[in-house]
């Protein structure tokens, strides 16, 4: 009898330590136990799809189970975002976003289908892609004070070019006209190569677009940088100054791409999560292949995230509600 009570008692510890406490949770220790889905909100090519791609090709490597790009363009990648936010919380499926999608968006359209702020979980901010205030190379100014001294004084003679209506370069463009005190005419192209082009060939004065969409015209002097729309330079354009520098204190427009999941997802994958993307921004192929498409690697917390998704949210809300822009 001695023998069979000590039996059972050994049994009955060991149900109870199997059992869940009331902070654990369930299925997620294990993680991952199966192929995970990254979702996309641009077609197969663009910057985000490439650097979606490396991270899938990383965390394959780190997470022993296959990650995969799922691409679902639609609505400046909101209807991406609006099938994460339906998905299950369990951590197989993964949003990569871009600022539009999270920060814009919900102010310009009458409905997106979800709330940035509330359906979701930071993991982390990727990468950031600093917009340059750019002009024509034949503009007779070469910094940011003296585009806005001459636009003072030829009030109605400059118009800037955007990437489209709504788009962070329109965004940037009518915060900084603004804060600045100046009038511009705005004349919206379809993508950033049309845009480009004319403010090559002197169509349109000055631009805001990324390191990405200016750097042929660069290369070539079609165009010229006056200023970096960061609170730092740049490392990869190191003499060029930031606007803030040039006399606008703390104006960014530095638009970025991150790491988003349902919300509810547990803790402990966001945190696992997270951990495997740091590892993966201290890669030096990875910091080189961002640097070679003008992009920071920036590889934040999901608190800090988090905070700068919620600044940005409120920053671009007044700027459209001011500006007066929707879109259909």
């Amino acid at each position: 009898m001695g023998r069979i009570l000590v039996l059972l008692s050994a049994l009955l510890t060991a149900a109870v330590c199997a059992q869940p406490t009331a902070n654990a949770q369930p299925g997620s220790a294990a993680w991952p136990e199966r192929p995970i889905r990254i979702v996309i909100g641009f077609p197969p090519g663009q910057a985000t799809d490439r650097t979606a791609r490396l991270i899938a090709e990383k965390l394959t490597a780190r997470l022993g189970q296959t990650v995969l790009v799922e691409n679902r363009p639609g609505q400046a990648g909101s209807i991406a975002l609006a099938g994460l936010k339906r998905a299950p919380a369990d951590g197989y499926t993964i949003g990569i976003a871009a600022t539009a999608s999270m920060t814009t968006n919900p102010h310009l359209y009458k409905s997106v289908g979800y709330d940035p702020l509330e359906d979701f979980r930071t993991v982390s901010v990727l990468g950031v892609g600093p917009l340059l205030l750019l002009a024509n190379s034949k503009m007779p100014f070469d910094s940011a004070d003296g585009f806005v001294k001459y636009a003072k004084d030829h009030p109605g003679r400059l118009n800037y070019c955007s990437t489209g209506n709504g788009t962070i370069s329109h965004l940037a463009m009518e915060l900084f006209k603004r804060e600045a005190g100046i009038s511009l005419t705005h004349v919206p192209y379809q993508g950033s190569v049309a845009a480009m082009s004319d403010l090559a060939n002197g169509d349109v004065s000055v631009c805001f677009d990324t390191v990405a969409g200016a750097q042929p015209m660069l290369k070539a002097g079609k165009i010229k940088a006056l200023a970096v729309a960061t609170l730092e330079r740049m490392d990869i354009l190191p003499d060029l100054p930031t606007l803030s520098e040039s006399g606008f204190k703390k104006f960014e427009a530095a638009p970025y791409i991150g790491m988003l999941v349902p919300a509810g997802t547990p803790a402990v994958i966001v945190d696992r999560l997270h951990a495997e993307l740091r590892g993966i921004g201290a890669m030096p192929d990875v910091r080189d292949q961002f640097r070679s498409t003008g992009t920071v690697s920036v590889f934040s917390s999901p608190d800090a995230f988090a905070g700068q998704l919620r600044t940005d949210f409120e920053k671009w809300r007044k700027v459209i509600r001011d500006a007066d822009i929707r879109l259909e």
